[in-house]
């Protein structure tokens, strides 16, 4: 497929989420966020979506639950 063939709007618009500078981003928030000890699903769920688009694996972005 082309990049200049036409598609979907979703489908375009995750393409674009998934450039370099977003990717980093959304990684840079999801770390910065675990170091500090500060709880984000939201940031968990969009950053395992760039990890698996990136790396296949989503299990690296899931957290444990405290007790």
């Amino acid at each position: 497929m082309n990049l200049s063939d036409p598609s979907y709007p979703w489908v375009e618009a995750i393409v674009r989420l998934m450039r370099p500078g977003v990717g980093l981003i959304v990684l840079g928030t999801w770390a910065y966020l675990k170091l500090t000890n500060q709880p984000s699903d939201s940031v968990d769920n969009f950053a395992s979506c760039v990890g698996f688009y990136l790396f296949g694996d989503r299990t690296l972005f899931y957290s444990r639950k405290g007790k």
